[in-house]
C-alpha cells in the first residue's frame, strides 16, 4: 500500500511539474457556470510565470500542454477547449462544444460557440460570431460584425467583415473578400479572387460569376445577385465601387468602346446576364 501511495504521489508531482497554469480564488458567474481566473505557474510562449489570465470553467477548457492561453478577460466554458498554440484574448468568449486550436486567435469581443472549430492560423476578432458547425481555418480572417454559422466553411486567405453573413453549407475559400451586408447561403461555393460587397445575396453558384484574370492589369471581376434581384459588379479589389451591371456596361463602353479590352468586358457582362439566375426558381432547388 505504501509503495502504491508513493507511486501515486510521484505521478501527481510530475503532473504538477508540467502544468502551466492554476486557478486563482477569483471567480465569476456566467449563465449558471462558475469560471475561475487562471494564473501562469511557469513561462511558455509569450506568457510569463505569474501572469494572470482570463477565466475558464475547468481544466478541460484549456490544455496544460503547448502554448495555448486564455488571457485578459476572455472566457472559455462548457465543453469548449483551447488547444495547441491557440490564443483567446481580450473579452472574447468560447463556449458550448467549440474548439480553438493550432495557432488560431480569438480576440476582441468575438464569440465562438456551438460545435464550431477555429484552427490553423485563423483569426476571429472585433464582434464577429462563429457558431453552429461552422469551420474557420487556414489564414482566414473574420472581423467586424461578421456572422459565420450553420455548416459554413471559411478557409485559406478569406476575409469576411462588416455585417456579412455566411450560413448553411456555404464555403468561402481562397483570396475571397466578403464585406458590407453581403449574405452567402445555401450551397454556394465562392473561391479564387472573388470580391463580394454591398447587399449581395448569394444562395448558390448560379448567383455569382468570377471572370479573370483579364489582360487589363490581370484584374478579376465579380458579378453577383443582390437584394434588389439585380446583378451587381465589383471590379478587382475596389470594394467601395459597386455598380449595377447596366451602369458598369455603360462605363465600359465609354472607356473602352469597341477595342479588344472593351469586347472582353462586354463578353463578360453578357455571360453574367446569362449565368446569374434572377428568376427565383433557385429557391425551390435550394429547398
Amino acid at each position: 500500500m505504501k509503495k502504491l501511495k508513493a507511486m501515486l504521489n510521484t505521478v501527481i508531482e510530475r503532473e504538477n511539474a508540467i502544468k502551466k497554469y492554476k486557478f486563482t480564488k477569483e471567480t465569476i458567474e456566467i449563465d449558471g457556470h462558475t469560471l475561475h481566473r487562471i494564473k501562469a505557474v511557469r513561462s511558455f510562449g509569450c506568457v510569463h510565470r505569474g501572469d494572470l489570465g482570463g477565466f475558464i470553467e475547468s481544466e478541460e477548457n484549456l490544455s496544460q500542454w503547448g502554448n495555448s492561453w486564455v488571457g485578459d478577460n476572455a472566457k472559455v466554458s462548457g465543453n469548449a477547449c483551447v488547444l495547441g498554440d491557440a490564443k483567446v484574448t481580450d473579452n472574447a468568449c468560447v463556449y458550448g462544444d467549440a474548439e480553438v486550436s493550432q495557432e488560431a486567435t480569438v480576440a476582441g469581443n468575438a464569440k465562438v460557440s456551438g460545435e464550431a472549430k477555429v484552427f490553423d492560423q485563423a483569426w476571429i476578432r472585433d464582434n464577429a460570431r462563429v457558431s453552429g458547425n461552422a469551420v474557420v481555418c487556414g489564414s482566414a480572417r473574420v472581423f467586424d460584425n461578421a456572422n459565420i454559422t450553420g455548416n459554413a466553411t471559411i478557409g485559406i486567405d478569406a476575409f469576411v467583415g462588416d455585417n456579412a453573413l455566411i450560413a448553411e453549407d456555404a464555403c468561402i475559400s481562397g483570396n475571397v473578400h466578403v464585406i458590407g451586408d453581403a449574405r452567402v447561403f445555401g450551397n454556394a461555393l465562392v473561391f479564387g479572387n472573388a470580391y463580394i460587397a454591398g447587399r449581395a445575396e448569394i444562395y448558390g453558384n448560379c448567383h455569382i460569376l468570377i471572370v479573370g484574370p483579364l489582360t487589363i492589369g490581370n484584374m478579376f471581376i465579380t458579378f453577383f445577385r443582390d437584394t434588389d434581384n439585380d446583378i451587381s459588379v465589383v471590379g478587382d479589389c475596389n470594394l467601395e465601387e459597386i455598380d449595377k451591371i447596366d451602369i458598369f456596361a455603360q462605363k465600359i463602353n465609354e472607356t473602352y468602346g469597341d477595342s479588344k479590352d472593351g469586347k472582353v468586358y462586354k463578353a463578360a457582362i453578357e455571360l453574367a446576364k446569362i449565368h446569374i439566375d434572377l428568376t427565383g426558381n433557385w429557391i425551390e432547388a435550394a429547398d
